[in-house]
């Protein structure tokens, strides 16, 4: 009997396989939804792509299977962004008589809401009508079987938070909202992987519904906007304390993070970019237009320099009085950054060396007791035990790569 409990101990303690629709974790990748190159995108470094089904928005200008195949050179998985929480005036399925005698028009739908503030050409939908889901899936001209005989590798599905406004934190039209929406996107996966067993399903926000099992297991990876900054502000701390652990959630599951911040400051850039990597996030910064190929000289999408660290241990304990030594080693880099976190959302930083632009040499460091108080402090302002920390390489054209963050038991003085 011991043995039985022992065996089915180390069972529990195995990953589970990966689905054949499990997208791996990358490191990087291109988000691009308007004038998009076909030859420079299926050039570029990137391992996947999120682009539009059409050049223009339009059935006209849908792109051509050889063009998708094109696109998917070198292995590359291209996903077609589709927006399930809203509908577009400029696609395929859309009806100007629906809206042209005003918000009352008689021919409006029952599954047509309000118009989007923020994106005047949008509208929100009540996704969980039939008359809505029979135009995103389940015929030859729906929208999701338009995408699958193009050739695409899958689908970045967006507006998934749209359950927040019609919620009971939004305008509680609909209590069942959140399950509404994630009855959507696995009645969408299933339907597209009963043609294609291994097709891509990665939902844009909305990332609280990953804490459902059923629901984890049906998406391949997870999108997420505005991680640790809004433009060039700081992220609320609710907003990054409350979804960095659902991307934590998939990650933990084998599957890929796709992060998009759109910050255009460049030491924001490299700021979301160090937390990404050292989060094992796949990381992308882009005009909120997403009509352009952002490649960062400071985060290329190809291998920079490495670090990786060595000690202290992962879960190691240190005094909150007395400073560890912090060792790591690098290749290919003039020197290395060591950045700091009181919580695993790793929204509040400090860096060590203090000043901007100053690198640590060698392959060590032990903060002076000077340095190690203030970020000794982090730990009361977020886990309350435990330190977050990483290294950053830098090499000589700024370069930059973060080694996976680890944890550290700081014990109270």
């Amino acid at each position: 009997m011991r043995a039985l409990v022992v065996l089915l101990a180390l069972a529990a303690s195995v990953p589970a396989l990966a689905e054949p629709w499990d997208l791996a974790p990358v490191a990087a990748f291109h988000y691009q939804l308007q004038d998009l190159d076909v030859a420079a995108a299926s050039a570029s470094p990137f391992p996947v792509l999120v682009t539009d089904y059409s050049h223009d928005g339009s059935a006209a200008g849908e792109l051509t299977p050889a063009e998708v195949a094109t696109l998917r050179t070198g292995n590359r998985k291209v996903l077609a962004y589709l927006s399930i929480g809203e509908a577009e005036t400029y696609r395929f399925y859309w009806n100007p008589a629906w809206t042209d005698q005003g918000a009352n028009d008689p021919d409006r739908p029952a599954w047509l809401g309000p118009v989007d503030p923020a994106f005047r050409d949008n509208s929100k939908v009540r996704y969980w009508d039939p008359a809505w889901q029979a135009i995103l899936f389940g015929g030859p001209g729906a929208y999701l079987d338009r995408i699958l005989a193009q050739g695409f590798d899958g689908v970045y599905l967006d507006i998934v938070d749209g359950y927040e406004f019609w919620g009971p934190d939004g305008n509680d039209e609909r209590p069942t909202a959140a399950a509404d929406m994630q009855a959507l996107v696995e009645a969408l996966a299933g339907y597209a992987r009963a043609t294609r067993p291994g097709f891509v399903v990665v939902p844009q926000n909305g990332s609280a519904l990953v804490a459902d099992p059923t629901y984890l297991d049906a998406i391949s990876g997870q999108g997420a906007e505005d991680t640790w900054f809004r433009g060039n502000a700081r992220q609320s701390a609710a907003q990054a304390g409350s979804v960095v652990p659902m991307l934590d959630v998939v990650l933990a599951a084998g599957k890929a993070v796709l992060a998009i911040d759109y910050p255009s400051n460049a030491r924001r850039i490299a700021d979301f970019f160090d937390r990404a990597e050292a989060k094992g996030y796949g990381a992308y910064v882009g005009d909120r237009a997403l009509d352009a190929m952002a490649i960062h000289p400071g985060h290329p999408p190809t291998p920079g320099p490495a670090v990786a660290l060595v000690a202290p241990a992962a879960g190691a304990t240190a005094s909150a009085t007395v400073a560890p030594e912090f060792d790591w080693s690098a290749i290919g880099a003039s020197g290395v950054e060591l950045h700091f976190a009181g919580s695993s959302d790793l929204r509040t930083i400090k860096v060590l060396p203090r000043k901007r632009g100053v690198l640590l040499a060698g392959t060590s460091y032990t903060p002076t007791a000077r340095e190690w108080k203030p970020l000794a402090r982090l730990v009361r302002q977020g886990d309350r035990t435990t330190l977050h920390w990483w290294a950053v390489a830098v090499d000589a054209s700024g370069a930059r790569r973060s080694a996976p963050v680890r944890t550290l038991t700081v014990a109270a003085p």
